[in-house]
C-alpha cells in the first residue's frame, strides 16, 4: 500500500511537491481553498524566473546563487516529474533589459560586479542537465549598443540586456492543471485548512468546506505549501516561526495592451530600489507594476487581512483602483513617454510573504536577502517557505532528499 502524503496549498510549490512525490510512489492529495489549482499568489505576479540579477544588495551572494541555481532547475525538474518535454517558447516573455535607475540604491560599478559574479557562477555551475526555460545561453548579460529609442535617457544611468525571462502565468496554469490531471493526482478543492494534529499513525488535517462543513484527512506525511496561512497552520502543531518578524505585502499588477507607439519594446526591470517592471509577450499581452503605486497593503499579523481576499481572487475592478493605477502608469511614463495611454484590461494582486519588517528602500531590509528560506522538517511534517516563485521546483527536489 502506498504511503499517503497530503499537500496543503495548490500553488506552484504545492504542485511541484505533488509531482515530485508521485514519482517516488506516494499517494498524493492536493488540498486548496480555491476551486482551481494555481489560482492565488502563484498566478498573480510577474512570473519572472529569476536568475539573481535583482539581488545585488546582498553582499553574501547567497540569494543570487540560490535564484540562479533554482532558475536552471525550474524547467528540467518539472519536465522530469511530468515525463514530458514542455514547449517553453509558447510561454515565455520577451527578454528583460535591466534599466539602472538614476536613483539606484546600488551604484553602477557595484551592479556590474554583481552581474559578472553571476556570469562566473553560471559557468562553474551549469551542466548538460540544466537549462533555462529551454535555453542554454553562453552569456547571461551584455551591454547593448544603445537603449530603446523611445526611452527617456535622462531618467536612467545605463541599460543591460539579459537572458532573463518571465512566463505567461495564465498559460502556465493551464499546462500545470493538465499535467496534474494526467497524473491522476487527487485534488480536494474548496477546502480551507484550519489545523494539523499529530496522531499515533501520523497526522490529521482539519478544516472546513466553503459551506462551513467540517472535514478531516489523515496521512503519514504532510507538506505545508500554503502561502497566506503557513505560519498559522504551523502554530497548530506548536511550531513557532523561524524568525521573529515578517511582512505580508499586497502588490497589484496591471495587465493589458501597450499604446501602438510602444508595441515594440522589450521587457524591463528597473533597479535597484522600489521601482517596477514591464513584462511584454510576443502575443501583445503586457504586465505592468510600479512599486510606489502598486504596493497597496502591509501587514505584520500571522495571516494577511481578510479585506485583501477579493484582490487575491482576481475580483478587483478598474473603477475602485483608478487613482493609484493612473499613478503607476505615470511612474512608468517617466521612462517611456506615452505609457499613460496603456489600455488596462485586468487588475488583481498577490500577497508577498517575506521576513523582516522594513521595506525595499532600506539597505538593510531582509527583502534584499532571501536565502534563509526553504524546508523545515519535523518528523513527517514539512513546512516550506518558498520565498520566490522561481525556487519552488528546487525546494520540491530537496523535499525528496529529506524524505
Amino acid at each position: 500500500m502506498k504511503e499517503k502524503a497530503l499537500i496543503l496549498g495548490a500553488g506552484i510549490q504545492g504542485i511541484a511537491c505533488a509531482l515530485a512525490l508521485q514519482t517516488k510512489g506516494y499517494d498524493v492529495t492536493l488540498i486548496d481553498k480555491c476551486s482551481e489549482l494555481f489560482n492565488r499568489a502563484s498566478l498573480r505576479n510577474e512570473g519572472k524566473i529569476h536568475m539573481g540579477f535583482v539581488y545585488a544588495n546582498d553582499p553574501s551572494f547567497q540569494t543570487a546563487s540560490l535564484m540562479l541555481e533554482s532558475s536552471l532547475l525550474f524547467a528540467p525538474l518539472l519536465e522530469e516529474w511530468s515525463c514530458e518535454k514542455i514547449d517553453w517558447n509558447r510561454l515565455i516573455s520577451n527578454k528583460f533589459t535591466y534599466v539602472i535607475h538614476k536613483d539606484s540604491m546600488v551604484p553602477l560599478d557595484q551592479l556590474l560586479g554583481h552581474y559578472q559574479a553571476l556570469q562566473d557562477y553560471y559557468q562553474a555551475y551549469k551542466t548538460p542537465y540544466h537549462h533555462y526555460l529551454g535555453g542554454r545561453p553562453d552569456a547571461l548579460w551584455q551591454k547593448p549598443e544603445r537603449s530603446h529609442r523611445l526611452m527617456n535617457k535622462n531618467a536612467v544611468t545605463s541599460t543591460l540586456q539579459t537572458e532573463e525571462l518571465a512566463i505567461d502565468l495564465r498559460k502556465f496554469k493551464a499546462l500545470l492543471t493538465q499535467i496534474v490531471q494526467s497524473k491522476k493526482i487527487k485534488i480536494e478543492a474548496n477546502r480551507t485548512v484550519k489545523a494539523v494534529q499529530k496522531t499515533s499513525f501520523g497526522f490529521r488535517v482539519e478544516g472546513e468546506t466553503h459551506e462551513g462543513k467540517a472535514w478531516t484527512e489523515d496521512a503519514g506525511i504532510i507538506v505545508n505549501c500554503l502561502w497566506d496561512n503557513r505560519l498559522q497552520i504551523d502554530a497548530t502543531l506548536g511550531l513557532a516561526p523561524t524568525k521573529p518578524k515578517w511582512i505580508y505585502r499586497l502588490k497589484y499588477r496591471l495587465l493589458g495592451q501597450l499604446p501602438a507607439h510602444l508595441s515594440s519594446i522589450q521587457s524591463y526591470t528597473f533597479v535597484l530600489g522600489p521601482f517596477g517592471d514591464i513584462v511584454t509577450y510576443p502575443t501583445g499581452l503586457t504586465y505592468l507594476s510600479w512599486y510606489p503605486s502598486c504596493m497597496r497593503g502591509w501587514s505584520e499579523e500571522v495571516s494577511p487581512p481578510k479585506q485583501w481576499e477579493d484582490a487575491c481572487r482576481g475580483l478587483s475592478s478598474f473603477d475602485e483602483h483608478q487613482d493609484w493605477a493612473q499613478e503607476a502608469l505615470q511612474g512608468l511614463t517617466t521612462f517611456f513617454p506615452g505609457m499613460d495611454q496603456f489600455k488596462i484590461q485586468h487588475i488583481d494582486a498577490g500577497t508577498i510573504f517575506s521576513w523582516g519588517n522594513t521595506d525595499i528602500d532600506d539597505h538593510g531590509s531582509e527583502l534584499h536577502r532571501r536565502f534563509k528560506i526553504g524546508i523545515h522538517a519535523h518528523d513527517g511534517y514539512y513546512s516550506i517557505d518558498t520565498g520566490k516563485f522561481t525556487s519552488a521546483p528546487f525546494f520540491a527536489h530537496q523535499l525528496l532528499e529529506k524524505i
